[in-house]
């Protein structure tokens, strides 16, 4: 995950040891294509729906920076779809994984409770001193490409390798 650094007060979200590089902002909000593509997919239609909820999220909020158009309130609603989204996505995930006795529950918990850390502190750093959408753009591409194609995956690969019948995954039973 990158080094990011807050271009108002240069607060640091990710500290060296947890990041590579640092990362202009400015390259983040000129991408252009920020859409869901099908190597997002893991096949569990469920988690897939809520990650392309995220995905569409972080694309309304780009295509705002990019025209201009960020209204008030824009980057609060933002946060709190973060927020939200940690809340839901991630519990229903760690639900599925026990279901399934997932043998890395622990790990992939601690990298889902080192989200909400960080979600915890863009709403401080906000309340704080205010934070720049590029700043949350930035870190949900981050987040999603990083734990979607290296912590997702690992259980998709779970699932597949063992037979579960990903339709009785979130029945109600």
């Amino acid at each position: 995950m990158s080094r990011i650094r807050c271009p108002k007060c240069s607060h640091v979200f990710f500290p060296p040891d947890l990041s590579s590089r640092e990362v202009d902002l400015t390259d983040y909000i000129k991408r252009s294509d920020l859409s869901w593509k099908s190597i997002y997919n893991l096949k569990i239609p469920h988690i897939d729906d809520q990650h392309r909820k995220l995905v569409e999220s972080i694309v309304s909020l780009h295509k705002a920076v990019q025209t201009s158009d960020l209204r008030d309130g824009m980057v609060m609603k933002m946060i709190v779809f973060m927020d939200s989204y940690v809340r839901v996505h991630l519990m229903d995930e760690e639900k599925m994984l026990e279901k399934i006795s997932f043998p890395d529950l622990s790990r992939h918990n601690k990298l889902h409770a080192y989200f909400l850390e960080k979600v915890e502190e863009f709403k401080r750093h906000y309340s704080e001193s205010g934070i720049t959408a590029s700043l949350i753009i930035q870190f949900l591409i981050d987040w999603f490409i990083d734990h979607v194609q290296t912590a997702d995956r690992e259980y998709a690969a779970y699932i597949t390798t063992n037979n579960i019948d990903i339709a009785q995954l979130f029945s109600e039973k």
